[in-house]
């Protein structure tokens, strides 16, 4: 089964930008994670995200396409607050999870991803995860053997994929197991 990204998932503005998406292997993993979680009903089609993705940005920017910052922090505040709660047929736990793991690798201080590789190529914030963790020691369970660079890229599909699907049942789209 051919395992596509929707078009905007990274959409380039020129040729040297980089797309930062998970790498091919954990693409495929990230997704068997959320079959082996049963929410691959829930992950949309390309054409349902670029939908999506649409109404998402028609509701930040001005009537001429541009993002309006003003806009943007009232959808914003309005989410975190719970003014505006979340839309289920809108969620896919996929670029949920996807979501999930570039929020976490830009926090770490991975804007570095954001560019191509010394070779050319694109980083994926899974593998620079394995690398960048692999080996180091956890800092709340110094008793704890330190995770190998596998065991880090697992915790890395297997957290937001379960976080993922604690969302979907909050939301009411699947039952509690």
């Amino acid at each position: 089964m051919e395992i596509g990204r929707c078009s905007w998932f990274g959409s380039k503005t020129k040729e040297s930008e980089s797309d930062v998406k998970p790498c091919d292997k954990h693409w495929t993993a990230m997704h068997a994670a959320v079959e082996a979680r049963g929410m691959m009903h829930l992950v949309k089609t390309a054409e349902q995200a670029q939908a999506i993705a649409a109404r998402q940005f028609a509701e930040v920017c001005d009537e001429s396409g541009v993002y309006d910052h003003e806009k943007g922090r009232a959808a914003l505040e309005a989410r975190q607050s719970g003014a505006v709660a979340p839309k289920p047929e809108e969620f896919d736990p996929l670029m949920a999870a996807y979501w999930m793991v570039m929020n976490r690798a830009l926090e770490m201080g991975g804007l570095y991803l954001m560019d191509r590789r010394p070779d050319g190529g694109e980083y994926c914030p899974i593998c620079e995860a394995g690398v960048k963790l692999g080996g180091l020691p956890y800092t709340d369970r110094p008793d704890l053997p330190a995770p190998t660079a596998e065991e880090v890229e697992r915790m890395w599909i297997d957290g937001p994929a379960d976080a993922a699907r604690k969302f979907a049942v909050e939301l009411g789209l699947i039952a509690r197991q």
